[in-house]
């Protein structure tokens, strides 16, 4: 049983990153998938896809990336993603996030809690020395990824953190993604890593006095 819980959201949080499309980008170079990523772009796609998850829950601009990872043995995705970190994340680190992890580590149990696939989610963990992770899951056939997801953590995040046996209250929530809310909510302090929305965070948290707002300063630009 944890009782003293630190729940960190990985992409726009940790670093300037929406980790699995970086991760796609940084290494899938097939013509078909740089297509794929140029009409993700265009407006009538963003329409079309925001539309599907509203009504089905189901990101399709995801689903089709993922599918390029079909045929990728488990093991050659944790080294990508080790690369990866090393070359394209480290770099954008979100200082203010990691300044207030460390002064927090010494007598809590930090847990990454993010919608990020498994292969990054165990890199980014193991990098810094963190034991729990929770994440979306590859499928995988004799460790050969079969380019789909076992389970999406987007949307289940507390049945997951149950599942650790991990006991609310929170000690903190540090977030950027606004589909924490439940996460905030169930949570004694809450940090959200703020980027020009604090209407909308406002809005949906209620102005709560236990959430505090951290504006990054780092060069890079970050889009959920």
């Amino acid at each position: 049983m944890i009782t003293n819980a630190i729940l960190i959201d990985i992409c726009g949080t940790l670093f300037y990153s929406n980790t699995t499309f970086d991760f796609l980008d940084f290494y899938i170079t097939q013509k078909s998938y740089k297509r794929f990523r140029k009409l993700m772009k265009t407006p009538i796609w963003r329409y079309t896809n925001s539309l599907i998850y509203r009504l089905f829950h189901l990101d399709l601009s995801r689903k089709i990336a993922l599918s390029y990872l079909k045929g990728i043995p488990h093991a050659e995705l944790l080294n990508r993603a080790d690369a990866f970190y090393d070359n394209y994340l480290s770099p954008r680190r979100i200082h203010e996030t990691w300044d207030l992890i460390e002064s927090k580590r010494p007598t809590n149990e930090l847990i990454l809690v993010s919608g990020t696939i498994d292969p990054i989610a165990e890199t980014v963990a193991k990098k810094m020395g963190i034991q729990h992770y929770i994440s979306s899951s590859l499928k995988y056939n004799k460790n050969i990824c079969e380019g789909k997801l076992e389970y999406d953590a987007l949307r289940k995040k507390s049945e997951y953190l149950t599942t650790l046996n991990i006991q609310k209250p929170y000690t903190l929530v540090i977030t950027d993604n606004p589909g924490d809310v439940s996460l905030i909510e169930s949570a004694q302090e809450a940090t959200i890593i703020l980027y020009n929305n604090l209407k909308r965070w406002q809005k949906l948290t209620n102005k709560q006095n236990h959430i505090h707002y951290i504006t990054p300063t780092n060069d890079y630009t970050f889009q959920r």
